[in-house]
């Protein structure tokens, strides 16, 4: 996208601009939409935040093809906010768990979104691929993304079922669960853990938003190798997720593991 003029280090810069554009939508919807979904419902909160998911690919298909900059990052941006609804999703799965499902179950969520790590490089090295079909390009994966996301919508609207009773719900202000985030550096007996947390996904995601740029800058491969080689680093992670996890969480305690 960037003209050929521009330094690796600036665009190594706009690439991690580009990168931090998307979590940090995530970081403000996630508070907004899960109290909207604690007050509303979860159901009624996907399926208004799933469209506007699916219309945010849309724009960044469009943006790809004339390689605008300044509305891709628009676009990533508000597909970050929008899919804040992934603390709906989780919260759903903790309505209807216990104490003794919960930790397995929230391991599932982890192996679905380690295989999405896995097929989701693979479609796009498929999709974005000319060789494969004449009318494939960069902007064909975001395409088939939002039509994934209006699959998506239709299921939801017709198997979901409210996980949120009524009793249950709770009038809490946006502006309080912005305030709640406070606690990761108040509450003495959360913060250690929120700091295990910020170090881990430090490592992960630190490394694995990297590393592409490190395969690109160091052997010039191509975006379709590229999708290849991260396909290659998550195949063992959904493994791990999928066959260990619930084992060795079932003989050792959590604190022990960490």
């Amino acid at each position: 996208i960037l003209p050929a003029h521009y330094t690796l280090y600036q665009r190594t810069l706009v690439l991690g601009l580009l990168i931090g554009i998307y979590p940090l939508g995530q970081l403000i919807g996630s508070p907004i939409l899960g109290a909207l979904s604690d007050r509303y419902g979860r159901r009624l909160l996907l399926l208004v935040t799933l469209p506007g998911a699916m219309l945010t690919y849309v724009a960044m298909a469009v943006s790809v093809t004339p390689f605008s900059l300044t509305s891709l990052a628009t676009a990533l941006f508000f597909a970050g906010f929008a899919e804040g609804n992934v603390v709906i999703a989780q919260s759903s799965i903790a309505d209807i768990s216990n104490e003794t499902n919960r930790t397995t179950r929230f391991a599932y969520i982890s192996v679905a979104a380690s295989l999405a790590f896995v097929v989701g490089p693979l479609f796009g090295a498929f999709l974005s691929d000319p060789t494969v079909v004449s009318w494939f390009s960069l902007a064909t994966p975001f395409w088939f993304a939002a039509l994934f996301f209006a699959i998506l919508i239709v299921w939801i609207y017709c198997s979901y079922r409210e996980t949120l009773p009524l009793e249950a719900r709770e009038d809490i202000s946006i502006g309080q669960s912005f305030l709640n985030l406070k606690l990761i550096f108040t509450h003495p007996t959360l913060r250690p853990y929120f700091l295990v947390n910020l170090l881990a996904y430090l490592g992960v995601f630190g490394f694995f938003r990297l590393f592409p740029q490190y395969l690109v800058n160091q052997y010039q491969i191509s975006h379709n190798w590229l999708c290849l080689s991260m396909v290659n680093l998550d195949g063992p992670i959904v493994l791990i997720s999928l066959f260990l996890i619930t084992p060795i969480v079932r003989r050792y305690r959590i604190k022990t593991l960490l």
